[in-house]
């Protein structure tokens, strides 16, 4: 993996969550905006840490992860949280009733994020 991409995996996830902070403490949008745009930065900021793990474990750069691989990670990462989820509604089943809708779509949501972030290196044309 070159410097580049390195510096590139690690700078934009700080800034993404650097903006959903501000984003959320300035209340720079309108109410619902105000909520959901936080949450979307923060999730393709986890889901490039992702794939910048994911690189840097094979040792390649993003748009050299095998389709096999980058399928194999999203499925680990969702099967892990969708899990998470399920022991904390158990845990915690006070809450859970209250959100378990949007938790559901959070993870719905985190899915997409997390498979386009893997897909988007292999859409663009190799020199």
């Amino acid at each position: 993996m070159s410097m580049r991409t390195l510096l590139g995996m690690t700078l934009i996830p700080l800034v993404l969550i650097i903006a959903a902070g501000l984003v959320a403490h300035q209340h720079l949008w309108g109410a619902l905006s105000n909520l959901a745009l936080p949450w979307l930065l923060t999730a393709i900021a986890i889901a490039m840490l992702i794939l910048g793990g994911t690189c840097a474990i094979l040792q390649c750069d993003p748009a050299d992860i095998p389709l096999r691989a980058s399928v194999r990670v999203t499925a680990a990462v969702l099967l892990i949280f969708g899990i998470a989820l399920i022991v904390d509604a158990f845990t915690y089943s006070y809450a859970a009733r209250a959100e378990q809708g949007g938790s559901a779509a959070e993870w719905l949501g985190f899915a997409v994020i997390l498979a386009g972030v893997f897909a988007l290196p292999h859409a663009r044309p190799r020199s």
